[in-house]
């Protein structure tokens, strides 16, 4: 968004406050009427925000979680609010993506810890010299892999190390072929 259109937003957030939150005068100055928005929406909203947050990630301390990173990033999210229905219902909206791309990520992160660890549990059966060499051939993968990220970690382990193709490997990490090439 260019400075002209954020000061225009910036101009009309007063105006949107008072219909949003018709029982409160907001403040004058933009950086207070900013922090007294986010305030009012927390105490007005937070509830049944999180309670819709809760039931769809089955964990309390990560839905208080996934709460917060909706609040945090809120004002930037506030600025391609239409004004069009109801800011409650926009910001369940809003807490159900979060919910909702939180529960993508667990579930990606069980799939590569379950896969890393069919991989380092594997015990090589022909004695104890082999044993050793394996143990530090795992170790020193394991010591590579840790300063990769963790996206291009999980990418090299499906594809170098279990095999899967580019397509199945961006499948199983919810990217593209192109990307899972990169």
């Amino acid at each position: 968004m260019t400075n002209a259109a954020n000061d225009d937003w910036d101009r009309s957030l007063a105006a949107r406050c008072r219909e949003w939150i018709p029982d409160d005068e907001p403040p004058r100055d933009i950086e207070a009427l900013r922090e007294w928005l986010i305030r009012r929406l927390y105490e007005r909203h937070a509830a049944d925000m999180c309670r819709v947050i809760g039931r769809i990630v089955l964990d309390r301390e990560l839905a208080y979680d996934c709460l917060h990173d909706v609040f945090v990033d809120l004002p930037r999210r506030l600025m391609a609010f239409d004004g069009r229905g109801d800011i409650g219902h926009w910001l369940l909206k809003v807490s159900v993506r979060v919910a909702l791309d939180e529960v993508r990520r667990r579930r990606r992160r069980r799939r590569l810890l379950g896969w890393l660890q069919r991989f380092w549990s594997v015990e090589d059966r022909r004695g104890p010299m082999l044993d050793a060499v394996a143990n530090e051939r795992r170790a020193a993968i394991e010591a590579a892999l840790s300063h990769e990220p963790v996206l291009d970690r999980a990418v090299l382990v499906l594809t170098s190390m279990e095999g899967m193709s580019y397509s199945d490997a961006g499948a199983a990490l919810g990217l593209s072929v192109e990307a899972v090439r990169g």
